[in-house]
């Protein structure tokens, strides 16, 4: 990203792999680069976080540091108001969930059932993803099936990523939103409708904003429901290819202030 871009009149910013600049998993925190551009740009137009991740007393704090408007956290599934008062909670069937699950328990892939700090799966492996996160490993057989904001499913297989990916968008496509990311490595499934970019919308109508001056930054194919939404989406260079490719702009690494630098270069 070498030439200016024009101011955007609202700001959508994911965390990690974004605004999150520096560590990573639990680990992840934002810059003071990012943080003072963000605060900079909030003083005269809204910004929103715009994540995967569950509300947390975290995510509230970066919130607070940021002056956000609104916070839409589980890709859609939930999003907040400034008070972090809760405007919409969207959740997957309990039904809908058990069926799904049955199937990865089948293929022996790990998962996250959100809400919840609890990592499902067998082995090593399910110790191995735990410790890049704060969840809790437990055996499959400790889940009982609930209405869920959002499943993650983690697997060091791509092929039986895609063998799922497949199976939920063509037996679940009317009830549940499935998309890759972690490297190809992980699907993030929420329900029929919830994304990024629909909560964009939203929250777009709620300030009366037009998104077409609109901008959101991130870096997986999470945040690819916000093309042709907003304005300008822009794919960081450290982050997934496949957003690259369809991304209106890509700008630069992560790492350093990322998102200060294409904060500081608006024109």
């Amino acid at each position: 990203m070498k030439t200016p871009i024009k101011k955007p009149n609202l700001l959508f910013l994911d965390l990690d792999g974004t605004l999150l600049d520096k560590g990573i998993g639990v680990w992840a925190r934002m810059s003071e680069k990012n943080k003072n551009a963000v605060l900079k740009y909030s003083k005269d137009h809204p910004v929103v976080i715009s994540t995967g991740r569950v509300f947390s007393n975290e995510v509230r704090n970066i919130a607070l540091n940021i002056n956000a408007e609104f916070v839409v956290c589980q890709n859609g599934s939930i999003i907040l108001d400034k008070n972090f008062k809760e405007l919409e909670n969207s959740k997957i069937s309990s039904d809908v969930v058990e069926i799904i699950l049955k199937e990865v328990q089948d293929l022996k892939i790990t998962f996250v059932a959100n809400p919840g700090e609890i990592i499902y799966g067998r082995g090593v492996w399910n110790r191995v993803f735990s410790w890049f996160s704060h969840f809790e490993p437990k055996k499959y057989s400790d889940f009982f099936s609930k209405e869920l904001n959002k499943i993650l499913l983690i697997s060091r297989s791509k092929k039986k990523i895609k063998k799922i990916l497949n199976l939920l968008n063509t037996k679940f496509s009317n009830e549940v939103e499935a998309k890759v990311v972690g490297k190809n490595f992980a699907i993030e499934i929420t329900k029929k409708g919830c994304s990024k970019g629909n909560a964009a919308k939203k929250i777009a109508d709620l300030l009366n904003i037009d998104l077409s001056n609109s901008m959101h930054i991130g870096d997986s194919m999470n945040d690819s429901s916000t093309k042709n939404i907003v304005g300008n989406l822009i794919a960081l260079k450290s982050g997934s290819k496949r957003l690259r490719e369809i991304a209106d702009t890509v700008g630069p690494r992560k790492r350093r202030g990322g998102v200060a630098k294409i904060l500081n270069s608006f024109k």
